[in-house]
């Protein structure tokens, strides 16, 4: 929906995967999850983000109602005792789950794909695959010809999961943008509001943040932010400019995109 039929897709394994198809040039664009609207954010993109300085841009957003299935060989939810899936899924399905399937083990895959890989490993195996289910998306369903046993058991029916789309490049400003940052500042008291002033004085809306483990050294944390306006607007670049400036700051700019809609 968001490129048309003309590319051609590439599945990965996991997030790792689609950064480092985009980082060697293999692949001009990848698509990762950044937040759901009921789990919140997705922390191994954010992570694949601070780790290393990586050379890939967000370059725009999807937002993406999701509808999870169970798939199963199986003809009954009562006969079900395994169920794969990426620990999203599972968490978004929580509610159902613990209502129709509370004996069942669940098990956390990389990706939704490789969770219904694994009732394929099993589908000529009548006893273990009869047993077995997976939660993925209809598209999953109908590419492998599984059946789909429970339909939409996400909790939520609106609930909607916010992608980047991140390339070598960021996009140029359309005139309604935000911009991804990655901050952090010298732990001290008000350290969080000494990064949120320098944008707040000049009028620049903040639309989300999230800290994360810097995963550099016990209790310190980097802080993850949207922002409204273009990495190329004056007021972006001082306000980026005076984080940069201060005792023990740092910034990145993770990239400027357009502000999205619902598909």
């Amino acid at each position: 929906r968001q490129f048309g039929s003309l590319p051609r897709y590439q599945p990965c394994a996991n997030l790792a995967l689609v950064f480092d198809e985009v980082e060697s040039g293999r692949s001009s664009y990848g698509v990762v999850p950044v937040e759901n609207a009921f789990e919140g954010a997705v922390g191994e993109t954010l992570d694949l983000f601070a780790s290393v300085e990586r050379n890939v841009s967000v370059c725009a957003e999807i937002q993406l109602a999701i509808h999870h299935q169970l798939l199963s060989w199986a003809t009954d939810v009562a006969a079900i005792e395994v169920i794969y899936s990426h620990p999203q899924a599972l968490a978004q399905c929580h509610g159902w789950l613990q209502e129709h399937c509370p004996d069942a083990v669940l098990i956390e895959t990389e990706s939704t794909a490789k969770a219904a890989a694994k009732l394929l490993e099993c589908r000529e195996d009548d006893q273990r695959g009869m047993a077995m289910a997976a939660i993925a998306p209809m598209e999953v369903a109908e590419r492998h010809g599984i059946p789909v046993l429970a339909p939409n058991i996400e909790d939520h029916h609106d609930n909607t999961t916010r992608f980047f789309v991140i390339g070598r490049h960021d996009s140029p400003p359309s005139g309604e943008d935000k911009t991804a940052l990655l901050m952090s500042v010298k732990d001290m008291p008000g350290a969080l509001y000494r990064l949120i002033e320098p944008f707040a004085k000049r009028g620049i809306g903040l639309t989300r943040i999230e800290s994360r483990p810097s995963k550099r050294k016990l209790w310190e944390y980097v802080f993850f932010a949207d922002i409204r306006g273009h990495r190329d607007d004056e007021r972006v670049r001082e306000a980026i400019n005076e984080v940069a400036a201060m005792e023990g700051g740092f910034i990145r700019v993770l990239g400027s995109y357009p502000v999205s809609r619902p598909l």
